[in-house]
């Protein structure tokens, strides 16, 4: 591969990279801070999930149940703020695609 194409390559790329950022990160910043914390712990921590589990029942002084479920729960309203599936959303997401609002109010 030249020079050239492997240019190309890191270009195409990086604009991938920037159209995922600027999809994930207005949903990323409008989930809660606990929010945050638990996927962090879970997803983007370097230690086992079982080291993660334990920093959340430490965190918010919960029993390891609570810990997955506070997991799944978190997922959830990320999968909801990144895909839709509410009908309000806050003015700072206008016009981002696909950006949903984590409210009380469930679309039906």
């Amino acid at each position: 591969m030249s020079t050239i194409e492997r240019i190309d390559t890191y270009k195409a790329r990086y604009v991938e990279a920037r159209q995922y950022m600027d999809w994930f990160l207005p949903a990323w910043e409008i989930i809660s801070e606990d929010d945050r914390l638990v996927l962090e712990a879970f997803f983007l921590g370097e230690g086992t999930q079982e080291d993660a589990v334990q920093q959340i029942c430490n965190h918010f002084y919960v029993e390891r149940t609570t810990a997955y479920q506070k997991k799944s729960r978190a997922l959830a309203r990320l999968a909801t703020a990144l895909y839709g599936g509410y009908r309000c959303a806050p003015s700072a997401l206008k016009g981002v695609k696909n950006a949903g609002c984590i409210c009380a109010f469930p679309m039906r």
